[in-house]
């Protein structure tokens, strides 16, 4: 006879709690009471169960559970991130660097190649203003609105 499994819905409650919450899975296991090696043994019997399609099977179930608490987590979290980078441009800044994957370095610098022989000084001037001019208006103007009651409560 089998020994009974660990996996009751108390320690699967701690467990997605912990995630949710951003815990790593050795720590929601610990948090749970249990040891990270039980926790990744349940995680592989539902992948195994979710091959053979057996989607009754409570380790099916937990892998599935264990899933959405790391997607509960993160938007929880990336709405933290959204509401604080309305205040602080790092934290736009780290979504555009971990969701997007935008990197400084990597972006590459445009490259201009101008014949010198053919070109008109004046013309070049008047594409880049009209350009740069291109460019400020796909930009967000910044908001002063902060500054404006600061300065209302200053005099």
């Amino acid at each position: 006879m089998s020994r009974p499994t660990l996996l009751t819905p108390k320690v699967e409650s701690k467990i997605l709690q912990a995630i949710q919450a951003g815990a790593t899975y050795e720590i929601a296991a610990k948090f749970a009471g249990i040891t990270a090696r039980s926790f990744y043994g349940w995680i592989n019997r539902g992948k195994q169960a979710e091959e053979r399609q057996d989607f009754e099977d409570i380790y099916f179930q937990f892998f599935q559970k264990v899933n959405m608490a790391n997607a509960q987590g993160a938007i929880t979290n990336l709405a933290l991130v959204q509401k604080a980078a309305s205040q602080d441009w790092k934290a736009a800044a780290w979504i555009l660097t971990n969701r997007h994957g935008y990197n400084k370095e990597q972006q590459s610098s445009p490259v201009i190649n101008i014949n010198v022989e053919s070109a008109n000084a004046n013309l070049l001037i008047q594409q880049i203003e009209e350009n740069q001019k291109k460019l400020e208006d796909l930009m967000p103007r910044p908001s002063f609105k902060h500054f404006q009651e600061d300065q209302d409560n200053d005099s």
